[in-house]
């Protein structure tokens, strides 16, 4: 009502196009991308329906910024679970120093989705694969991604050699291998195992890495 643009990020938009039942892709919270211009509009609409800001320890909000984080808002009466205003689509100081994200070309990509959009399904895979590989660095809920990727492949359909071209472009190449290389080693994705040669790094950094990034670890 408040006709504040809004793009739904990872459980939250998979559930409704991924998954054939919502109830199969559980997630802690609901994470949506809001626009840097519309963040304060979207934080006071939420405050207005009962939501909190100051969840465990709250990072000051310039801090955020700086790194496209989110700020994260709760209702006291919830159990668990929170709702994350998201403010860009890939997150964190690793990115922020080391990738270049273009952040509009891929809103200016995103596709309807109910009343708000989803990442169109290129983006949709490079996100999920980043998420995972930096934000929890093959650590927590593992499967769970390399089966939303999978999913979105199927369900969705995907161009991998656009994949490619712009986890390159986007100076990403080497995490977005790490996580193919295990998903395909899991699940059969041919057209993804065909683009892993344009993004894997040197012999020796491939060896390195696989010391500690294997399906068997």
């Amino acid at each position: 009502s408040a006709n504040i643009e809004t793009t739904l990020l990872k459980g939250a938009a998979l559930a409704q196009t991924a998954y054939d039942e919502h109830s199969m892709r559980i997630m802690s919270d609901i994470d949506i991308w809001v626009r840097r211009d519309n963040i304060e509009p979207a934080l006071n609409q939420l405050q207005q329906l009962g939501f909190h800001t100051g969840y465990k320890t709250a990072r000051p909000p310039a801090l955020q910024a700086m790194s496209n984080g989110e700020i994260q808002l709760y209702r006291p009466e919830w159990q668990s679970g929170l709702v994350e205003l998201q403010l860009g689509p890939l997150s964190g100081w690793w990115l922020k120093r080391t990738a270049v994200i273009e952040a509009d070309a891929i809103w200016q990509r995103k596709q309807p989705l109910g009343q708000s959009h989803q990442l169109a399904p290129e983006d949709a895979i490079l996100q999920s694969a980043i998420h995972l590989a930096v934000n929890h660095q093959y650590g927590q809920s593992a499967i769970r991604h390399f089966i939303d990727i999978a999913l979105i492949a199927q369900k969705r359909g995907v161009n991998w050699q656009i994949i490619a071209k712009r986890a390159k472009s986007w100076r990403i190449q080497t995490a977005v291998y790490l996580t193919l290389h295990l998903l395909t080693s899991f699940i059969n994705l041919p057209e993804a195992t065909k683009i892993l040669p344009n993004l894997q790094p040197s012999p020796l950094r491939k060896r390195l890495l696989h010391q500690i990034v294997s399906p068997q670890k």
